[in-house]
């Protein structure tokens, strides 16, 4: 049944995906204002506070996106303006996230939106999916191609490497 389930998620996640013609454009560091990051919350808020207090150093405005795999947010999880979260019971029956919860992160027109996430979650795809931001950075998984304007090969318990590759492309582009 989850495999079932999980075959129909990936359909319905193709068929609401953003389709492209938003005119990607990757931007130099230096230039970029603001940056959406989409993770998993119960298990990389660490290394997403790290990379945000590490953006925000390089004059970057920070803007994240967590997903709670529980029924509800419970007490650790509070939102304010610069972070979201969302949890499985923001979700359709296809897992996939209801605009209601998301919408704000989504219409965004960050420079970049990243995917700072070792697995591939329906719903961490689907926002990236989605995200109208200029350009879309996140790890390779396939079948999920579509949901990144770059992929970036990431192995198991490898995501502090993956977040080291990511800060080299952003401060390598450009100059």
């Amino acid at each position: 049944m989850n495999r079932l389930l999980n075959t129909i998620s990936k359909k319905q996640l193709k068929k609401v995906s953003d389709d492209g013609s938003l005119g990607r454009e990757m931007v130099p560091l230096t230039e970029c204002k603001s940056i959406g990051i989409v993770y998993n919350a119960k298990k990389h808020s660490k290394e997403v506070e790290a990379f945000g207090n590490w953006l925000r150093d390089n004059g970057v405005k920070v803007f994240t996106m967590g997903f709670v795999d529980d029924k509800e947010l419970g007490h650790d999880f509070t939102p304010n303006y610069k972070k979201e979260y969302f949890c499985r019971k923001n979700l359709d029956r296809w897992r996939l996230p209801k605009k209601e919860a998301v919408n704000r992160f989504l219409l965004e027109k960050f420079d970049y939106m990243i995917g700072v996430f070792e697995d591939a979650e329906i719903p961490l795809m689907a926002i990236s999916a989605q995200s109208k931001a200029k350009f879309r950075i996140g790890p390779y998984h396939p079948g999920f191609i579509h949901c990144f304007d770059m992929l970036l090969q990431v192995g198991d318990n490898e995501l502090d490497d993956y977040i080291r590759t990511v800060k080299n492309y952003l401060t390598s582009y450009g100059k």
